[in-house]
């Protein structure tokens, strides 16, 4: 059945809300605004794309139709009672696919996915890691409710450690921690009082962030990819390198990771996800992962229970890229330099610069593929 897409990133905003109300900033209502067709790229065929300014993009969307093969419909308007297919799931989400005709999930499945999403996530998932695999792994967040209890985090490790707020994203909500001062202790007590409680958890050195791109569906989880991206402005999300999972693979192994430890740990995951996720939440999502300076892999940094950058790079691939090229898929501030030349084979890019939204009257996002053939 036909569904209906919506590019909502500020869901892990919304989910730190819940219920509550909130206000955009200016820098998050751009990238909703600017990304607002992204989905045409994984919707599957036969969906609907609802971006309220694609009256303006006609031409546009028809040309990249042709190039690529794309049956999706990107509109202002969808038709009303087909299934809404959120960025991720979450009250705020619901409320804009009502708002556009689109049936959603019930409260009581939205509020077990909101559970689900929480940090505290990654606490039973590296702890399951754990009993299962035999090399070393790094250890086990811990929750805290109170600022004594971060405390009490701090003098167990004797370090450095990070504070995490339980629903954030994009390094927000992350705090490094090197000595319990007064500022950090009040940012702490901030994120308790709006969210609960924080995320504990020793830092590691790290060499590498990767990620496992993963697929629920029909009652199973698939892994789907690697996602080797780089990060622009501190913490923030920059980009994917696009390749052959072969390829990504090779240069984790090249900086030090072991092969079987890599194996092990997907093919612990996907059992993991398919007793914790799968018979609760349908569609991508991924699990950040870090590669120490000693090799050591940290296999849970957090669970994306959601539709990530890193998916859509996957999907991307696989879809619409020449098995003879490689390249990178950017998200970040517009540069100006728009659409280069492309060479595109039988619906699949070998070469050349696309912006993968089309081009607004002011904008401040772009979604970038440069590829070349090797």
């Amino acid at each position: 059945m036909a569904k209906v897409y919506l590019f909502n990133p500020e869901n892990d905003v919304a989910l730190g809300f819940g219920r509550r109300s909130f206000t955009l900033s200016p820098l998050v209502k751009a990238l909703h605004a600017d990304g607002a067709s992204l989905p045409m790229w994984y919707a599957e065929p036969g969906g609907f794309v609802y971006d309220p300014s694609a009256g303006r993009s006609v031409e546009w969307y028809e040309s990249m139709a042709e190039l690529f093969g794309i049956d999706v419909c990107v509109a202002d308007r969808v038709p009303s009672g087909l299934d809404g297919s959120p960025w991720g799931w979450s009250e705020d989400a619901c409320r804009q696919l009502r708002m556009v005709g689109a049936s959603v999930l019930d409260g009581e499945a939205v509020g077990r996915l909101r559970l689900l999403s929480h940090r505290r996530l990654t606490v039973d998932v590296m702890t399951r890691l754990k009993a299962v695999l035999s090399f070393p792994l790094p250890e086990v967040p811990v929750e805290a409710m109170s600022v004594d209890d971060v405390r009490q985090a701090f003098g167990m490790w004797g370090g450095r450690m990070f504070v995490k707020a339980p629903w954030s994203s994009s390094g927000r909500g992350v705090i490094m921690v090197e000595s319990l001062t007064e500022s950090v202790e009040a940012r702490v007590a901030n994120i308790l009082r709006r969210q609960g409680s924080v995320m504990c958890e020793p830092a590691v050195d790290k060499l590498r962030d990767f990620a496992m791109e993963f697929r629920a569906s029909e009652g199973r989880v698939e892994f789907a990819g690697y996602s080797l991206f780089f990060n622009e402005h501190g913490s923030a999300y920059g980009g994917n390198i696009l390749a052959p999972d072969h390829e990504l693979e090779s240069l984790l192994v090249a900086d030090g990771a072991s092969p079987d430890h890599l194996h092990s740990v997907r093919l612990t995951l996907t059992d993991i996800f398919n007793e914790l996720v799968a018979p609760y939440y349908d569609g991508y999502f991924g699990v950040d992962m870090m590669l120490a300076s000693d090799g050591m892999l940290v296999p849970c940094v957090e669970v994306n229970l959601r539709m990530t950058m890193g998916a859509v790079a996957v999907i991307w691939r696989d879809r619409y890229m020449s098995e003879g090229s490689r390249g990178r898929f950017s998200v970040g501030q517009l540069t100006g330099t728009g659409r280069g030349p492309l060479v595109v084979e039988s619906g699949r890019l070998v070469a050349g610069s696309l912006c993968l939204t089309p081009p607004r009257d002011v904008g401040k996002f772009e979604f970038r593929i440069d590829v070349s053939e090797l």
